[in-house]
């Protein structure tokens, strides 16, 4: 088009192949160009594993037709979560374009960041973690949900670039901004991973050379690996929980393959390692498996050894559970063990209602008043009879949750919480709570804890 000398404008995004939370989905990436008169799409290109000609099929009608970035935004297409989002990324790319055409937003191309300006401000809006792993040069790192309680720190007469994993992120951090009354706000078109992908950078800065590691090319083992770890088919938490399992077995020196279907472990091993003193070798994504290799540094003698990850994160995560909701347990223990596999210090403080998750399945010969009796008639037996906080249509509907987790391989929530007990979790149970409600000691599941608020702050 520039040798045609024909006006254009562009945009990069980041989608997946079908819904997200349905396994197997892929990665896609897509580059629109359209007019900056009316919005006539003028090419696409689209890079991915799987669902690549769906996506080209849409974007050539629309160009035959001599469309536009509007007839994106309300392009209709088959939908069911194994084959697309209610909002496919064709859908997400014209609606990027049209705050692009209209002036909702600003954008650069990773064309024009320059490593050597010092007057632009490069604005990170990402996780610590995931700013620890790559970033661009000269970034500062401003988590969005850190923004509003620093806007007084960010110069309104400076331009500034905002940048994020996609670009998802700094679409509200923009917002936010021009409504502050910033003017100079740009944001970087497909985000760091575009930024990263086209000036070959890698995504893991932490790790230098090993050196006496044999890295391997794609698909292969080194002679140094000791151990291989399938985790396909696991949801999150599940990859993480099971490579921290291994890793705790793997001696110093060593190395370790893991191989996960979740599509979010290739981001996740990143941060993963980082927090756990890893280092990771390499990431191969083919045909929605990715592959980690990871390396296990060598262990200072002088120190107290010890099986567990190493601390790399001092901060702790202490969850309270107040619900005896199905769903809403099983939320709390999938964060309690992401994070312990993380290395993190985890405590899960039991209160109300959230008591009866605790009680055993067997029932213990214990006296109690009629209130108490009272309590134990009209609340769950155990973790078992938990209910949906929706739709659960008098016990249905978590039946048919239990039996949908099982079949996509997702664990139970009585997995999750001797998986919790494995990796240390802390449970107290709020002591005032179980006197009110009648509940008492011989009635818990073992491992918990007795306390109250002190406890839960300590």
């Amino acid at each position: 088009m520039k040798q045609a000398s024909i006006p254009y404008l562009s945009s990069y995004t980041h989608g997946k192949s079908h819904a997200g939370y349905y396994p197997g989905a892929k990665d896609l990436s897509i580059k629109i160009t359209f007019s900056p008169d009316n919005g006539r799409l003028l090419g696409a290109q689209v890079v991915g594993y799987g669902g690549v000609d769906k996506r080209i099929d849409l974007f050539a009608q629309v160009i035959r037709n001599n469309g536009t970035i509007y007839d994106l935004m309300e392009i209709e297409h088959a939908y069911a979560p194994p084959y697309a989002s209610a909002k496919d990324p064709v859908n997400m790319a014209g609606y990027i374009a049209e705050n692009i055409l209209t002036g909702k937003m600003k954008i650069v191309h990773w064309r024009d960041i320059n490593p050597e300006d010092t007057t632009t401000l490069v604005v990170d809006m990402r996780t610590p973690n995931e700013f620890a792993i790559g970033t661009l040069p000269h970034a500062i790192n401003l988590p969005l949900d850190k923004l509003r309680d620093c806007l007084s720190e960010l110069p309104k007469e400076k331009r500034i670039i905002l940048t994020c994993a996609v670009g998802l992120r700094w679409y509200f951090v923009y917002r936010i901004l021009v409504q502050r009354g910033f003017t100079q706000i740009y944001n970087l078109s497909g985000g760091y991973r575009t930024w990263r992908d086209v000036t070959h950078q890698e995504a893991c800065s932490i790790s230098p050379a090993l050196p006496d590691a044999d890295i391997t090319s794609k698909g292969s083992l080194s002679a140094h690996t000791a151990i291989e770890v399938d985790a396909c088919g696991l949801q999150c938490p599940g990859s993480i929980v099971q490579l921290k399992k291994e890793y705790a077995k793997l001696q110093a020196g060593g190395q370790l393959l893991i191989k996960a279907t979740d599509p979010v472990f290739a981001r996740d091993i990143s941060s993963w390692c980082n927090m756990a003193g890893a280092q990771l070798i390499g990431v191969d994504q083919e045909n929605g498996i990715v592959e980690a290799r990871i390396y296990k540094p060598g262990v200072d003698t002088s120190e107290p050894c010890c099986s567990t990850l190493s601390a790399a994160s001092s901060t702790g995560q202490t969850i309270i559970v107040f619900s005896n909701d199905l769903d809403k347990a099983m939320a709390a223990f999938i964060l309690a063990n992401g994070a312990a596999a993380a290395g993190k210090k985890v405590g899960l403080f039991f209160t109300f209602w959230g008591l009866t998750i605790l009680k055993r399945r067997e029932k213990r010969a214990v006296k109690k008043d009629a209130l108490s009796r009272m309590f134990g008639i009209m609340l769950p037996e155990h973790s078992g009879k938990l209910g949906l906080s929706q739709l659960n249509m008098a016990g249905m509907g978590s039946w048919f949750m239990r039996k949908v987790m099982k079949q996509k391989n997702i664990y139970s929530l009585e997995t999750l919480i001797r998986q919790a007990q494995e990796n240390g979790v802390q449970m107290i149970a709020c002591t005032m709570s179980m006197e009110v409600m009648g509940i008492q000691e011989e009635e818990l599941i073992d491992g918990v804890e007795l306390g109250g608020v002190a406890t839960y702050l300590e």
